[in-house]
């Protein structure tokens, strides 16, 4: 509790609350016990209550407009005016000793305490059921005797009080609140099962997702390939019932992932290989020979590389030759597209990607014809169409005045 001030600060003690002889510290001025107790300089030891001496030397001096104890009156007892260089003082040691001692009632006359006037400040502040005190809750200006402290602690607005649900101390003014968003406070299973307790609001996500019985949830084999979903508590039922399937799955698991493992080796070997970035081959259509005719008719040039691949180039698909062969006959235009087939097999989710540049050069060429495009292989895709565009007549024109040569550039990406 915290306490007001202990004592008045204008006034003295009433004479009737001394049970022992109070004359020698009686103030002359309000008639009281002198509190607090100064004495005056009159070289008779005359005792004054602080604030009634102050007054009236205050009230001296400002009637006369001078400004030191010379000027007052004189001593309110005696007359005699205060000594050279005398100021009010407190009582000496001894003096003191015999205020202290002086028995008394309560000044709030509770009519529970009498004892050394000394002893008076600590009996009101801590005991006095008359003595006013401030509300200890933070916030609350109420004001009132300690007698009616526990009344108003009961209804006091700003007292604190445990929450049922976490028990953090609440101002009770704020608790209906603080109820509404306590983190603790129960909420139903939101599966709108009866079966579950309710759950503080904190750990809903982890009964939810980690303890409701009837939440629906993944098989733990589902990595695996198992997609049978079923509330949770039906779940240990369908692990039992399907380990045969489930070991299955997981066979074929390590057996694909054995065949990754696989083909990620043969990659790193392919990448890690000590062969030549670039190589580069040769292929010439001789002289007057029928452009479209000798593709379908000669093998397709096969380019064995260091890099393990076997690359088929020729001009154009053998499905497409004749076709081809007949609108050059016919006069008709076109151009020439070489396609590009990888012969070995590509491992599943690899890639194999070439630059490849395809010069091709003529007597008759001032300057060759230069020819660059990427080509990427895979599993599923095995084949490239390298456009250009030269024209069909044009090849065959060259092909019947010298033999064409065909250079090819390949570089490993």
């Amino acid at each position: 509790t915290m306490a007001a001030p202990a004592v008045a600060a204008t006034t003295g003690f009433a004479v009737d609350l001394f049970l022992s002889d109070r004359t020698a510290f009686t103030c002359s001025i309000c008639a009281h016990v002198a509190h607090p107790p100064v004495v005056y300089p009159c070289g008779n030891e005359h005792v004054f209550c602080s604030d009634c001496i102050r007054g009236r030397i205050d009230a001296a001096v400002a009637a006369i407009g001078a400004g030191d104890l010379v000027a007052a009156e004189g001593c309110p007892d005696c007359d005699q005016l205060p000594y050279e260089g005398g100021r009010l003082s407190f009582l000496t040691p001894l003096s003191a000793r015999s205020y202290n001692a002086l028995r008394l009632r309560c000044s709030k006359r509770c009519g529970d305490w009498e004892g050394p006037l000394g002893e008076l400040s600590s009996h009101l502040v801590n005991d006095c059921r008359l003595w006013v005190v401030y509300c200890p809750n933070q916030g609350c200006p109420h004001i009132g005797e300690r007698q009616n402290e526990e009344n108003h602690a009961a209804e006091c607005q700003y007292r604190r009080v445990p929450c049922e649900h976490c028990e953090r101390l609440v101002v009770v003014s704020r608790l209906v609140a603080h109820v509404g968003r306590c983190h603790m406070r129960p909420v139903p299973c939101p599966q709108g099962r009866e079966q579950c307790p309710a759950i503080p609001h904190h750990n809903l996500d982890t009964h939810v997702t980690q303890e409701c019985p009837f939440t629906e949830i993944s098989c733990s084999w589902r990595d695996d390939g198992c997609l049978f979903e079923c509330a949770r508590r039906e779940m240990g039922l369908h692990e039992t019932q399907a380990l045969v399937q489930h070991m299955r799955l997981a066979r074929t698991k390590m057996d694909n992932q054995g065949r990754q493992i696989l083909a990620l080796t043969e990659e790193l070997a392919y990448h890690n290989s000590d062969g030549p970035a670039e190589e580069h081959f040769s292929y010439e259509i001789p002289a007057a020979c029928p452009v479209f005719l000798n593709v379908a008719t000669e093998p397709h040039v096969v380019l064995n590389t260091s890099w393990t691949e076997k690359i088929i180039l020729s001009p154009v698909p053998e499905a497409a030759a004749a076709a081809a062969a007949a609108a050059v006959a016919a006069g008709e235009g076109g151009r020439v597209d070489f396609v590009l087939a990888i012969q070995d097999r590509i491992p599943a989710g690899c890639t194999r990607r070439f630059n490849i540049r395809i010069i091709i050069s003529h007597p008759r060429l001032v300057n060759n014809v230069v020819l660059e495009s990427e080509a990427r292989f895979s599993t599923d895709m095995t084949t490239h169409v390298f456009p250009s565009f030269i024209g069909l007549p044009l090849l065959q024109n060259l092909v019947n005045t010298g033999v064409v040569s065909i250079r090819f550039e390949i570089r490993k990406l």
